[in-house]
């Protein structure tokens, strides 16, 4: 693949990763309400019960963090060089939408960075190691 394609396609690459982790997360969200949540507890389509209410919100704080090793582990694999940058623009990028956007608890931006950081220290371990084999 070109070099060029490579870095048109490197934010469009991060979007469709943080879609297909929204909307795998929000599906198995929906199916992990209906089969944990008993029938008393379940009211017009929302689970009333508090613990199965702590185990959703969990399931959505796992899925933060894993939205923002995809975004960008899927820059990062896109692009064709200078991957350091590109991994720490992700982050601020992701950053300012999460402050934009103003939603989640502390647990849930918690999550995200933790996922965030962990998916740099990852890629640059990885093209560390690259780099000193040659």
């Amino acid at each position: 693949m070109p070099t060029w394609l490579r870095w048109l396609l490197t934010v469009p690459s991060a979007c469709l990763a943080w879609v297909t982790t929204a909307f795998t997360g929000m599906a198995l969200h929906a199916h992990a309400e209906r089969a944990w949540c008993p029938a008393e507890d379940f009211v017009s389509g929302y689970c009333m019960n508090k613990a199965v209410q702590g185990r959703l919100d969990l399931l959505i704080t796992v899925f933060a963090g894993l939205s923002a090793v995809a975004v960008i582990g899927a820059a990062v694999a896109m692009a064709p060089a200078r991957k350091r940058a590109v991994a720490w623009c992700a982050l601020a990028v992701g950053g300012a939408f999460a402050a934009l956007l103003g939603f989640g608890s502390p647990e849930f931006h918690a999550a995200v960075s933790l996922g965030a950081l962990a998916c740099i220290g990852l890629s640059l371990h990885g093209r560390r190691r690259a780099v000193s084999r040659t």
